[in-house]
């Protein structure tokens, strides 16, 4: 009987440790609702299908990557209502992949037409949206960039960057002094993460991604070659070297990383939609944003508690950004919380996912205990 009953306790106590371990916010995210903050119609700006996507980091600007006519980058202004600013390759090139850092230099990774060879390069912006740099790259064959994406890492900045159609590779740059951005030899091989090689399929195929502050790359890719754009979240390793996990998901385009979750925006056409997922084992939590009027979701962003989603194709020869409420995340910590605020339902030690992943294991061991010492009857 007292076997019975220790074994119970531990597995009630382990039951309890899952149930922590759940995202800090899921009903939050669940209830998250959207609506437009800017549709653009082709004959208003003279071009379309807004592929790149991001918000500055303060919230005040959109920047967005349009690829029909004339291929340019714009600078949205959000409280304005109105375009500011726009940027345009001397090749007319397509500019698909665009990051912004906390320093306010914007990152653009594009494929433009020089006579008759097609070149890929990064451009940094600075803040007057002037050119301050242009590193192009040099590969066999055809490709293009979609994903671009910059992070800063003890002290560092760097820019990640997805070659596509050809070498299939994601490269790694420090652009810490964003006018000379070189390789970082440390990541991955010399610099460059052979995609095709690291995930072990010719169909293989990375589009967008989003890195962890530890350097952990979260992309949306084709793994199994189905879909028009991808059919996995791949969590890679941060030097670059292994496939930490893996989990399907049709259609898988935009990432963003928030809080507990990753954000995954799919290019789904009315269909599409942002998958919530658990960062740590890639559990969905939800799927959000779904709209009948939808064209395909290109991309994911997290500002200020706020989810700003770009919509590609929208309304036939045009697009739109939708965004969501500002999201009810409050962050207790210790430090704002005073002996006579604290109500009893501060974490204590032994409470929280360490404190009751300790009490199981010790269940388990006072079973042992208790188990091993049966009392002898004569």
């Amino acid at each position: 009987m007292k076997k019975m009953v220790c074994l119970l306790v531990a597995v009630l106590l382990t039951m309890s440790f899952t149930v922590v371990s759940a995202g800090s916010y899921d009903d939050v995210m669940k209830s998250a609702t959207f609506s437009d903050l800017v549709v653009f119609k082709n004959a208003d700006i003279g071009t379309y299908e807004m592929r790149g996507f991001t918000v500055s980091p303060d919230g005040k600007f959109a920047y967005c990557g349009l690829l029909q006519n004339t291929r340019s980058l714009k600078k949205y202004d959000i409280a304005a209502g109105k375009i500011v600013a726009s940027y345009v390759n001397d090749d007319n090139g397509y500019p698909k992949g665009i990051s912004c850092d906390d320093r306010g230099y914007i990152y653009v990774g594009e494929v433009a037409s020089a006579g008759k060879d097609l070149y890929a390069n990064i451009v940094v912006l600075d803040t007057e949206f002037k050119e301050i740099a242009d590193v192009k790259i040099t590969r066999e064959a055809v490709f293009g960039i979609n994903g671009v994406s910059v992070t800063k890492r003890d002290g560092k900045y760097y820019v990640y960057v997805v070659l596509n159609y050809g070498p299939n590779a994601i490269e790694c740059y420090d652009v810490t002094d964003p006018k000379a951005p070189v390789m970082n030899s440390s990541f991955a091989d010399n610099g460059v993460l052979d995609f095709k090689k690291l995930i072990g399929t010719e169909s293989a195929e990375a589009n967008y991604l989003d890195i962890d502050s530890d350097g952990t790359i979260y992309v949306g890719a084709k793994v199994d070659g189905t879909g028009s754009k991808g059919d996995h979240l791949v969590k890679i390793s941060a030097d670059g070297k292994s496939v930490i996990s893996k989990c399907a998901l049709s259609e898988a385009y935009g990432v963003e990383l928030f809080e507990d979750y990753v954000l995954v925006s799919t290019y789904n056409k009315t269909n599409s939609v942002v998958k919530v997922l658990n960062k740590s084992d890639l559990s969905e939590v939800t799927e959000l944003a779904k709209d009948s009027q939808s064209s395909n979701y290109s991309g994911v962003v997290v500002i200020n508690n706020t989810i700003y989603v770009s919509d590609q194709g929208f309304g036939g020869e045009g697009d739109r950004i939708i965004k969501s409420n500002v999201l009810d995340i409050v962050k207790e910590t210790d430090d704002n919380i005073t002996d006579e605020e604290d109500d009893g339902t501060k974490e204590s030690p032994v409470t929280g996912e360490s404190g009751v992943a300790v009490l199981a294991v010790l269940a388990v061991l006072s079973c042992c205990v208790i188990i091993g010492k049966k009392k002898k009857i004569n």
